[in-house]
């Protein structure tokens, strides 16, 4: 979509400016492109909200005082093993976490709701819990925490169940 613009310059010959045209009450705009940029806001609004939603399990893990793990953190212990957890939820946003009871660390599962999340490289018969977490405006916030022993193959199955803000607040800080 071609933009036609009339904004008066300001700034010195060969140096780069930035001009908001959306803010600049100069602007001479045509509709067409008043139109176009209007939708590109809306457009922008809703890509940051998907982005927040997407985020909103490493962001809440992040306000804990759980640390993250090293990738290579488990790379002495023998053996090590992949567990996968399933979970069930009606939000497409799931994030899972493996919360060691010993170390005070987090461990990202990677996955979907499909195939469930799997922990990979991790050693066998820690007490662990595994944390799910989901956002969506309309539904607000879902969560789940799973007592597990860590072992190979499949180590359970999550049930997502709605939360207020202060629950989930509550129960990340007593893990």
């Amino acid at each position: 979509l071609p933009l036609k613009l009339s904004i008066p310059a300001k700034g010195r010959e060969g140096t780069a400016t930035f001009v908001s045209i959306t803010d600049n009450p100069n602007a001479k705009l045509d509709a067409t492109t008043k139109a176009a940029l209007k939708e590109l806001q809306v457009l922008r609004k809703k890509r940051e909200e998907v982005f927040k939603q997407r985020q909103f399990g490493a962001y809440a893990m992040n306000t804990t005082k759980l640390g993250w793990i090293n990738c290579d953190r488990f790379q002495q212990s023998n053996p090590t093993i992949s567990m996968t957890v399933a979970a069930t939820s009606s939000l497409p946003n799931v994030q899972s976490y493996l919360v060691f009871d010993k170390i005070n660390s987090v461990l990202q599962g990677y996955g979907n709701l499909t195939n469930g999340f799997v922990f990979q490289g991790i050693p066998v018969g820690m007490q662990a819990k595994v944390v799910s977490l989901a956002y969506d405006k309309t539904q607000g916030i879902q969560m789940a925490i799973l007592p597990i022993l860590t072992k190979a193959g499949k180590a359970g199955k999550l049930e997502l169940q709605p939360v207020t803000e202060t629950e989930m607040k509550e129960k990340l800080a007593a893990l």
